[in-house]
């Protein structure tokens, strides 16, 4: 189950309990967008705990002001890296998906967007640095 949560830091636990509660398999979840909605490293860690995939997929995203909620202060792909590496750290590296949300034509090279490449070109040498 791929799951795209609500945009408040308590969705995607909320999402979770509900799974559990059904019978679902957390352990095959993947909990999308997380680079968007859990900034806290405590709470990041808490949720970690709950045994789902930890997907940061907003690769390439940057931007002063989430239109979806004011509130947030979207992360860099610098900042994205940081987390990633912090939930290696802490034990999940088994648990990371890392992507990009490439649905409209501007985020495509052609249109002047980072592209499918931006992972392999930038991000990659960033992690391994």
């Amino acid at each position: 189950i791929i799951i795209h949560p609500g945009r408040n830091t308590a969705a995607p636990a909320e999402v979770v309990r509900i799974l559990q509660e059904t019978g679902g398999d957390i352990s095959k979840t993947v909990m999308s967008h997380l680079d968007r909605t859990i900034f806290d490293e405590e709470e990041l860690l808490e949720f970690a705990s709950l045994g789902s995939y930890l997907e940061y997929d907003l690769f390439g995203t940057e931007m002063l002001n989430y239109p979806f909620n004011l509130d947030v202060d979207m992360p860099s792909d610098s900042q994205r890296v940081k987390a990633l590496a912090f939930l290696v750290k802490e034990g999940y590296e088994d648990r990371l998906l890392v992507a990009h949300d490439i649905h409209t034509k501007h985020r495509l090279t052609k249109f002047g967007g980072h592209g499918y490449s931006h992972i392999l070109k930038n991000i990659v040498p960033k992690m391994l640095s």
